[in-house]
């Protein structure tokens, strides 16, 4: 299975998905059309249930399809029998600390103060833009959570991701006052600030853009998923690393070091800092830009190699400035109307002989510092392949080119990748040229898009048969998976309940997997 990981603009578009939970939050009563809280009753598919007073004891069943809304001023202590496909809504200055909770599966949206005092198993969803609390344990199993830069999310007990598909994705605060298990399968994916006093397993996917400090040390850090630090990394003691890291930032150790196995620790940023402020051993490559900065002695072990250049001089790690890292601005900044400071006129792509032609122009470039070209085989994940200096504080119309000699049989995606020294980090349109494309890359074509609730996927000429067909979302976790014979086109209906926001389509056909990007509106 292939893993996609959200860039930038997939952030935002899931950002705008969490942004459009909050209609019914910013209502200080109850749903037009909802029915009130009653002990005792029964409630089903397309009803709103709402609590606008104290519902204090008794318990309500929430059917498939139900939904629960606390609205502002209201509160929630009593008892519920749940199902699947349950939608729970915690409106601002609203209190949902329910006594018990039983078969709960399906997403709760907190804009109030929620205790989280039940099991929370594979489908289900948590999205929490106040405070919440998750007590002591509490299982969670392949869930999805999402943390927004308003959000205080605290694990009382710890947290134990120990299924192989969870994920946890943090734009705000995020306390773990006991023990953090991250098995592999799992991902974490942080933006904001993340705080783990206990002991920590990292088996699992880590994208650290944001300050993720583990206050102890003498843990597990090992397994097949890595770790890609574009921020700051900070382990409190000692660390033994048997895991392949990508450090764009500062990984900083605060005791010995032990670099084990064949998984080699790389910087792929000149800024980048490895700090160890005890000695270091290592049995791999420790190499790539940037520097090392090793309190102690230095050994290698069955071969392994310190190829970065040290340093005996300590930087300011206190106050390290991360450079290119996407760190999530703070609450009650909408990122959608931050100003760009490079703004493009246009960016095409075209074939020019066996190589990609890339134009584009800037209208404007306010303190930029450099246009990356980005290149993709998928759409989906991007590699640099050219920098080009931006002309600083430009107010006139520039123009710029590159040529691609070292391009894919197949669909090429190029993206520009716009940075500045005193605003966030933007992206282009993704624009696409074909090299050498079979018949079927050129014949197969999705429409519409962007969707409603449904898409055609249409083939000119595909062989066989066995073809599948999957939809991912942007964390790259597949929610959709259909399987259909060679035909002249197919129409794949899309779950009621599928959310706004960017989609990657892949289609499986005779040993081959093309990708297309769909818009959910």
């Amino acid at each position: 299975m292939i893993k996609l990981y959200p860039n930038r603009a997939f952030t935002a578009l899931l950002t705008l998905t969490v942004a459009s939970f909050s209609v019914l939050s910013l209502s200080a009563q109850c749903p037009t059309g909802s029915i009130s809280a009653v002990a005792g009753a029964t409630y089903t598919n397309g009803q709103v249930v709402c609590v606008s007073g104290s519902f204090t004891s008794g318990t309500i069943t929430l059917n498939s399809g139900s939904q629960l809304v606390i609205a502002t001023g209201g509160s929630f202590t009593g008892n519920i029998n749940a199902a699947s496909n349950v939608q729970i809504y915690v409106q601002s200055k609203a209190t949902f600390q329910p006594a018990s909770v039983s078969n709960f599966v399906g997403t709760i949206t907190n804009y109030g103060n929620t205790i989280v005092n039940f099991n929370l198993p594979s489908g289900t969803a948590m999205i929490n833009n106040d405070t919440l609390t998750v007590k002591n344990g509490v299982n969670i199993g392949n869930a999805t959570i999402t943390n927004s830069a308003c959000g205080y999310l605290t694990f009382a007990g710890g947290l134990n991701l120990s299924g192989n598909a969870a994920i946890l994705s943090n734009n705000g605060t995020v306390s773990v006052p006991g023990q953090f298990t991250l098995e592999a399968g799992n991902q974490l994916t942080n933006r904001g600030k993340m705080y783990v006093t206990g002991k920590f397993i990292l088996r699992g996917k880590i994208t650290n853009d944001g300050r993720l400090v583990f206050s102890s040390g003498n843990s597990t850090i090992e397994g097949s998923d890595s770790i890609i630090n574009k921020n700051v990394i900070a382990i409190g003691g000692s660390a033994t690393i048997n895991k392949a890291v990508r450090n764009d930032g500062l990984f900083w150790i605060g005791g010995s070091a032990s670099f084990q196995s064949s998984n080699n620790f790389n910087q792929t940023n000149a800024n980048a800092y490895l700090r160890v402020d005890g000695a270091m051993t290592y049995s791999n490559v420790i190499g790539g830009s940037g520097v090392a900065y090793i309190v102690g002695s230095k050994a290698s072990q069955n071969g392994g190699q310190l190829l970065l250049a040290t340093t005996t001089v300590a930087k300011d790690t206190n106050n390290y400035a991360a450079v290119g890292a996407n760190a999530a601005k703070p609450c009650g900044i909408d990122e959608s109307q931050l100003p760009l400071p490079i703004i493009l006129q246009n960016f095409t792509a075209k074939a020019s002989g066996n190589a990609a032609q890339l134009n584009w122009s800037t209208v404007s470039e306010l303190n930029g510092k450099a246009m990356i070209v980005q290149h993709s085989t998928d759409g989906v994940n991007f590699e640099d392949v050219q920098t080009v200096a931006s002309t600083t504080n430009s107010s006139l119309v520039q123009n710029y080119s590159y040529i691609d000699n070292n391009v894919a049989n197949g669909v090429n995606y190029y993206r520009l990748k716009l940075v500045s020294s005193d605003a966030p980090i933007s992206y282009s349109a993704v624009v696409a040229v074909k090299f050498n494309a079979t018949a079927e890359q050129q014949a197969i074509s999705v429409f519409p898009n962007p969707f409603s609730d449904h898409f055609t996927v249409k083939f000119a000429d595909v062989k066989g048969s066995n073809v599948i067909a999957k939809l991912y979302n942007a964390q790259g976790a597949v929610i959709l998976v259909q399987s259909f014979n060679s035909a002249a086109s197919v129409t794949i209906n899309t779950p009621a309940t599928l959310a706004k926001g960017v989609y990657v389509l892949e289609i499986s056909a005779n040993g081959e997997k093309y990708y297309h990007r769909l818009m959910k509106l």
